[in-house]
């Protein structure tokens, strides 16, 4: 049986309107031996949806709105038990969906169906077709009572627009929401990106992260983020700006981690491997988010686990 473990809550308050809590906790009800921990991949999981442009620019100085930049990809990172030495087999589809409601508790009522539903073509969000097919929408009602809430503060403008991805497999489908914010000011919120990543303190990014480890022993792990590329961010209680701060979180198919979640600062994790009589192979997700939207990951495919064979 696995120890109980319990992870504190991981909170940050994304704008004055809007606050994203993470609680990744186990039910101290007696642990469970069949309670999965969060690092585990033991069914089909949507692990990060990422935008390339975490933010979107509306210029609304002209007769006509431009944005910058002009088209917004997206990616999906899935994996089950069985996408381990693997081409990707899912599908995945993406939706923008329509708020029906901004409730007194900071958060959206998303409905993602129907009407309030307009897919993403091509995994790539076009912001003026969007719009234009949203004021054909409800070009009936108005813009007065169209289902979408701006925050407005200063004389600037947000819109936080929510990204349903949807992933299946032949067994199963899961959903995930991805927030993509339209603003009026200059753009302030960009991915970070994972550089490298040590096993032992060695370098394996070189290999491809294809590499083999020893069954039943730890491994220190560490992912190195590039610091140009985390966000500085203003502190109202400190009046300063200050780096966003990145957490990284971890997940395997096979094996345990000693943290679900680690940050730039202290970025180390201890990776056990499971304990085999035979080799078998995993697959290990990094994953860095910063806290207001951005996402980076790197996916170790493939790694040989080979039984500790004693002379």
């Amino acid at each position: 049986m696995k120890g109980c473990q319990l992870f504190p809550a991981l909170a940050s308050r994304l704008s004055s309107n809007i606050l994203f809590v993470f609680i990744l906790s186990s039910i101290n009800i007696g642990c469970q031996p069949d309670l999965e921990q969060p690092y585990e991949i033991k069914k089909l999981r949507i692990l990060g949806v990422k935008a390339d442009s975490p933010q979107i620019k509306v210029n609304l100085n002209g007769n006509i709105p431009s944005f910058y930049p002009e088209k917004v990809n997206f990616e999906i990172l899935a994996a089950d038990p069985e996408s381990v030495c693997k081409e990707e087999r899912f599908k995945k589809r993406l939706s923008v969906c329509i708020p029906q409601q901004y409730t007194d508790d900071s958060s959206y009522d998303i409905d993602c169906e129907g009407e309030n539903e307009i897919s993403i073509s091509g995994f790539s969000l076009e912001p003026i077709k969007f719009f234009m097919e949203l004021m054909y929408r409800y070009k009936d009602i108005g813009h007065v009572n169209m289902p979408i809430e701006f925050v407005l503060k200063d004389n600037r403008f947000k819109l936080p627009l929510p990204v349903m991805a949807r992933v299946s497999n032949d067994k199963e489908e899961v959903i995930a929401i991805k927030f993509v914010e339209f603003i009026s000011y200059e753009i302030d919120n960009r991915n970070p990106k994972i550089t490298s990543v040590l096993v032992d303190n060695i370098d394996v990014t070189s290999k491809g992260y294809h590499f083999a480890l020893i069954s039943n022993r730890e491994y220190k792990i560490t992912p190195i983020v590039d610091k140009k590329t985390i966000d500085k961010v203003y502190y109202e209680g400190i009046d300063r700006y200050e780096d966003e701060g990145i957490q990284f979180s971890f997940f395997a198919q096979k094996g345990e981690f000693d943290k679900v979640a680690t940050s730039d600062k202290s970025p180390d994790v201890l990776y056990k491997t499971p304990n085999l009589e035979a080799e078998e192979y995993t697959s290990i997700y990094i994953v860095a988010r910063d806290f207001r939207g951005g996402i980076d990951w790197v996916i170790m495919n493939c790694i040989r686990i080979l039984p500790d064979i004693e002379e």
